[in-house]
């Protein structure tokens, strides 16, 4: 469930960046700040959450 939110987190810093890049219209060229922010904040948050058990016991077992 939690790499939903890191997909969508990729996808708003992604978009928030084509915004930036985009020379058609200056309105979306305002709201991309705030978008790509958007993304950023929300992959911090993801990052320090900590992880769950159950989580952590499927990543080591993969890792063995």
């Amino acid at each position: 469930m939690i790499d939903r939110f890191y997909a969508t987190a990729t996808v708003l810093i992604v978009t928030g960046i084509v915004m930036l890049c985009q020379p058609v219209s200056a309105n979306v060229h305002v709201w991309a700040f705030p978008v790509l922010l958007a993304g950023v904040v929300l992959f911090l948050v993801l990052d320090h959450l900590p992880e769950s058990s159950s989580l952590a016991k499927r990543r080591t077992k993969d890792n063995l």
